[in-house]
């Protein structure tokens, strides 16, 4: 496809994501290497208290554009459909908030492609201004490829953390079911570590990928963000995401370990965190925050 294209094409029939958390209703694939996308920001379960969208929520933006555009093109060339997954994110930087209501620009653009891998960058714009911006790793495996995988489940365990009462959750169904889904935290010098247990019902699984429920790396990110403000009593804003590997599925009905480290080590006064996430003594994502 050489010539630019101006027409807004539904994403129903090419995107896997379920409504919960899907956000790209249409998009404009612009060429083979860049698509585009404009929404008007509306209830969402990645909503602050200050009606603000939360900023983790951009990766899954990108992606959903991007799945768009993959699969646009796949059947405009009868070619195979593929799952794609997001294995990494770098340099990932915020500028402004996105604010309920606000009408924003998502544009992708494929770098490069090294076998299975794509190299994407993706920029928010509002206004022409650039909101957001970053650069993103996705596996996309070959049809016949052993992705889907059955996953263990694991017995829920004793719950023995009671939720605090000074979060006002009303708009945010996304973080009151985190609260639930804590049973125990735990503190060793500067490493703040806090377990969880994902059901089936969840919300986080709602994502996408029909019959294959999936945690989505912006609700990994989410549930990191959030624990952090558990501790120390406050919401905090994220300016920076670095170094996040995604690097195995967390599936419903897991037991899953957040580790947090703040790098000044004062979790109190958290500046650049670092999380590391478990399941059955196997790493299973890490990524950077900083955070003001």
């Amino acid at each position: 496809m050489k010539k630019p294209v101006n027409i807004s094409i539904s994403t129903d029939k090419l995107i896997p994501h379920k409504d919960k958390i899907k956000m790209i209703h249409n998009f404009t694939p612009r060429n083979e290497d860049t698509s585009e996308s404009t929404i008007t920001i509306k209830n969402s379960m990645f909503l602050n208290m200050d009606n603000t969208l939360g900023r983790v929520v951009i990766p899954e933006l990108f992606s959903q554009v991007y799945a768009a555009q993959l699969e646009y093109f796949d059947k405009l060339n009868r070619g195979p459909d593929n799952l794609g997954f997001l294995v990494s994110i770098k340099d990932l930087i915020f500028y402004d908030d996105i604010n309920k209501k606000d009408t924003i620009k998502i544009s992708v653009t494929t770098l490069n492609e090294i076998q299975s891998f794509h190299i994407v960058s993706g920029i928010v714009f509002r206004n022409d201004r650039v909101i957001a911006k970053g650069n993103m790793k996705f596996w996309i495996p070959e049809k016949d490829a052993d992705v889907i995988k059955e996953s263990i489940s694991m017995k829920r365990p004793q719950k023995l953390f009671n939720p605090p009462e000074y979060f006002k959750l009303d708009n945010n169904p996304l973080k009151k079911e985190i609260l639930k889904s804590i049973y125990k935290i735990t503190k060793n010098n500067e490493l703040l570590q806090t377990h969880l247990y994902l059901d089936k019902d969840f919300t986080g699984f709602s994502g996408h990928f029909p019959e294959f429920p999936v945690l989505p790396g912006a609700v990994i990110l989410e549930i990191g963000k959030f624990l952090i403000e558990i501790y120390i009593k406050k919401e905090i804003r994220v300016i920076r995401i670095d170094n996040v590997k995604f690097s195995n599925i967390i599936m419903p009905e897991q037991e899953i370990i957040f580790k947090m480290k703040n790098i000044s080590e004062n979790l109190n006064n958290p500046d650049k965190l670092v999380f590391k996430v478990f399941s059955n003594n196997i790493l299973y994502s890490s990524f950077i925050m900083d955070v003001i």
